[in-house]
């Protein structure tokens, strides 16, 4: 078989392809070999996807405009070196170091930098979207120039003395990230988790953390003014020394919180949910905590450990509505408090409730507090503890204080109008100008009161007019700030009275006993049925004032008033104080010339042989 002749026409031209093709083979290796010698130390504009530059030295190298998708990193030394508008969208950096390093424009969509160094660097229109920055270094970087941190991952990064004013963080995941000292002004952290985060004196002034999670979080000394912390939660962090003045804590959820010396004046805490927090010597003058749930947090042996705020100052504050029978306000100020506003329930100062299958009452410690010039008015404070309590001019009309504990208190011109003290103690509690007229004071302890200028009986009776009719009686009734009194009835000629009291007696009995018919003058007293009354009456007025059954051992009544004569209808009237059934003793002193009633009995003290 012949050789196949290739034409000398076509041989040349297949001669001159195949120069070519080595020649493009030549160049292509020479282009390599030049780009091999010059990249590093200058990548810039170069596409090296995919590259491995794992634990190289590349510190100074310029990879500005370059395409580093996917490249890995990890554990290079790029101190220095130039990423401006680079492409390193899902590249490997992890453990890199990246000290004073330019990424400004560069995207670093979906990054993993976990444990790299980023000291420094510029970050200038970074988009860091869904970076991993988990154990970071970020120390002193500047993150104010138009960085994009959505949905970056910053758990236990080093972000100390940073600069994040007006970063988007929203929905960030910051767990123990240590960002003390950071600039965090304004910035928008909603949603963001940093559960573990150290943010000591970090700066956080009306920034967003709407919904935040910073449980076991540290905040000392961070100033978190006009700052949005609605619906955070705060379990076992602390705050102690932190400004906070002028802050939205609204629904905030705060168990085991340490905000001891905390500055909130002026902040929003309505509906916080608070569990055994200590609040010792915070300022929270003029806040808002209406409907706040200050509770107990039920511990180890089913122990309750209360919401703590001895020595706070709530001057001015508003708790209306709110929980208080798991707190402790011993020695607090709550001077001009509120704590009813129309549209909230009245607050709760005592609560029952079974702890490990034991039914316990709890109750608010307001012991030593400052609730001068309070507004308690229909307040709900049975069974509380205010011995040593400052009420000065405290608005305590209608107020329920059964069994509450007063002793030493200072009660001095306080309104106790219609007040229930039923069983209350009151030893050695100042009185002074203090108005007691309508009041329940049934069973209470008067020992070493201080009465001095104390209204038990109103100054001037309530007229009836003739022919009432119940409607008006009723009307007349409801708008007296007396509850109990005496009616002084005309029948028949005579005068006779009944005692009245607004709880009990108005129902159908006392519409059919018609007895309002006859009613011509009441008269507003206080009630101290079956008190304890071991204290002086220095010409005080108790015409009128039911003392049956009371206990009269060692009181004085030298210079009291306990008769008075009265003008009805042309007639006089003798009022006189109720003494049936008392008992007293050899201590008791009686005004001159006064006989107790043949009901009451005299104690005899045996003396010891």
């Amino acid at each position: 078989m012949s050789a196949l002749k290739i034409p000398a026409k076509n041989r040349a031209l297949i001669e001159m392809l195949a120069m070519i093709a080595v020649i493009t083979v030549i160049l292509l290796l020479a282009i390599f070999l030049i780009r091999s010698l010059r990249c590093p130390p200058s990548c810039s504009g170069d596409n090296l996807t995919g590259q491995d530059f794992r634990n190289k030295t590349l510190d100074g190298v310029n990879f500005s405009d370059a395409t580093l998708n996917g490249v890995d990193f990890t554990g290079a030394s790029l101190q220095n070196a130039d990423f401006a508008n680079a492409d390193l969208s899902g590249a490997i950096l992890v453990g890199t170091n990246l000290i004073n390093s330019d990424l400004s424009e560069a995207d670093l969509i979906g990054a993993n930098l976990t444990e790299a160094n980023l000291s420094d660097a510029t970050l200038r229109n970074t988009n860091m979207s869904g970076a991993d920055l988990t154990n970071a270094i970020l120390t002193s970087v500047d993150f104010t120039q138009g960085v994009t941190l959505t949905a970056v991952i910053l758990d236990k990064a080093t972000l100390i003395g940073a600069n994040l004013a007006g970063a988007k963080l929203g929905g960030a995941q910051l767990e123990e990230a240590n960002l003390n000292g950071a600039n965090l002004t304004g910035a928008s952290l909603d949603g963001a988790n940093l559960t573990g985060a150290t943010l000591q004196g970090a700066i956080l002034e009306q920034a967003n953390l709407l919904g935040a999670t910073l449980d076991n979080a540290s905040l000392r000394g961070a100033k978190l003014v006009e700052a949005n912390l609605s619906g955070v939660s705060l379990i076992n962090s602390t705050a102690s020394g932190a400004d906070m003045q002028n802050a939205d804590l609204t629904g905030a959820t705060m168990v085991d919180t340490r905000m001891g010396g905390t500055n909130l004046t002026n902040a929003i805490l309505d509906r916080v949910n608070s569990q055994a927090s200590r609040l010792a010597g915070a300022d929270l003058r003029r806040a808002l905590m209406r409907d706040a749930k200050l509770d107990v947090f039920v511990g180890l042996f089913d122990t309750p450990f209360p919401t703590v705020l001895d020595g706070a100052d709530l001057t001015e504050a508003s708790l209306a509505g709110s929980y208080l029978a798991g707190a402790t306000l011993s020695g607090a100020n709550l001077a001009q408090a509120s704590f009813s506003e129309r549209g909230y329930t009245p607050v709760i100062w005592a609560d029952s409730r079974s702890i490990a299958g034991e039914e316990i009452t709890l109750r608010a410690n307001l012991s030593g507090a400052n609730l001068a010039n309070a507004n308690l008015q229909s307040a709900n404070l049975a069974d509380a503890d205010l011995s040593s309590a400052d009420l000065t001019q405290a608005n305590l009309r209608y107020a329920i204080l059964r069994n509450t504990v007063m002793d030493l208190a200072n009660l001095q011109q306080a309104d106790l109008r219609s007040a229930n003290l039923r069983g209350a103690s009151l030893v050695g509690t100042d009185l002074s100008g203090a108005r007691l007229v309508g009041g329940d004071f049934s069973e209470t302890k008067f020992v070493t009161t201080v009465i001095s200028n104390t209204v038990f009986v109103s100054a001037e009776p309530i007229e009836f007019p003739a022919e009432t009719t119940y409607q008006d009686f009723l009307s007349t009734i409801y708008s007296l700030d007396c509850q109990n009194g005496t009616f002084l009835l005309a029948a028949d000629g005579a005068l006779k009275e009944s005692r009245f009291n607004l709880g009990a007696n108005l129902g159908r009995s006392y519409y059919n006993n018609r007895l309002w018919e006859d009613a011509v003058l009441y008269i507003c007293v206080a009630d101290l049925y079956k008190s304890t009354v071991a204290t002086e009456f220095p010409q005080t007025n108790l015409a009128g004032v039911d003392f049956s059954f009371a206990d009269f051992r060692a009181a004085n009544l030298v210079d009291a008033i306990l008769s008075q004569v009265i003008q009805v209808e042309g007639q006089e009237y003798t009022l006189n104080a109720d003494l049936s059934s008392i008992s007293f003793d050899e201590f008791t002193d009686w005004p001159p010339g006064y006989t107790p009633p043949a009901s009451a009995k005299r104690i005899i003290i045996e003396s010891n042989p």
